[in-house]
């Protein structure tokens, strides 16, 4: 299988900030923010977007590969912070119980996918799986950066051993000297809190 080069990865990363589509600029972005796979992305609700510990997270319940039925998993910025800044902007958030993808069932679980698939080829992805690099990739920058046990966390694993044989490739190919230089970070709420100030009496 063919991986993608640093320059495929990075006009990958550019051409989807500027794509007009809403569904594939959001089947791309929850791929690249929680990792979704195919069938959890047809499944997700607009009320799975939710905080937890002031930090933003996606949980929802769905028929999912491990059969826990849910699916929790941690932001991940940049990409968190440009998909919610879009999806502000042009309102394309629904009501709670909407599908984030709108449309059919087949649209949600097939047509949409293959409009993915499509696109990422246009950039220049030879892999198989083309949905599923954008999951390993965002994976992988939580390997280099947090560890591999983290990585494990957020691609919801049955075990470390299967990030380390399905994610390794990115992390020996792109690996930079200091970790801290890698983009990728946990989101955090985009307002903090406010402080109430009581003044004494």
């Amino acid at each position: 299988m063919r991986q993608a080069s640093e320059k495929i990865l990075n006009a990958t990363i550019d051409a989807w900030q500027k794509i007009e589509d809403r569904n594939l600029f959001l089947a791309i972005g929850h791929e690249l923010v929680f990792g979704l796979r195919i069938r959890e992305m047809a499944q997700a609700k607009w009320n799975w977007w939710t905080t937890r510990q002031g930090y933003p997270v996606l949980d929802g319940q769905a028929a999912v590969k491990n059969g826990s039925g849910i699916v929790q998993v941690r932001a991940v910025d940049p990409y968190f912070n440009i998909m919610r800044t879009r999806v502000e902007a042009n309102g394309w958030r629904g009501q709670d119980d909407d599908y984030i993808i709108t449309g059919t069932m087949t649209y949600r679980t097939d047509d949409i996918f293959r409009a993915v698939t499509d696109w990422m080829k246009n950039q220049g992805w030879q892999t198989k799986k083309t949905n599923h690099a954008l999951r390993a990739y965002t994976g992988s920058q939580i390997a280099m950066k947090y560890g591999i046990y983290e990585a494990q966390t957020w691609l919801r694993h049955s075990g470390v051993k299967v990030t380390e044989s399905h994610y390794s490739h990115f992390v020996r190919k792109f690996k930079p000297a200091n970790p801290d230089d890698l983009p990728v970070h946990w989101a955090v709420n985009a307002t903090a809190p406010k402080l109430q100030v009581v003044s004494a009496a």
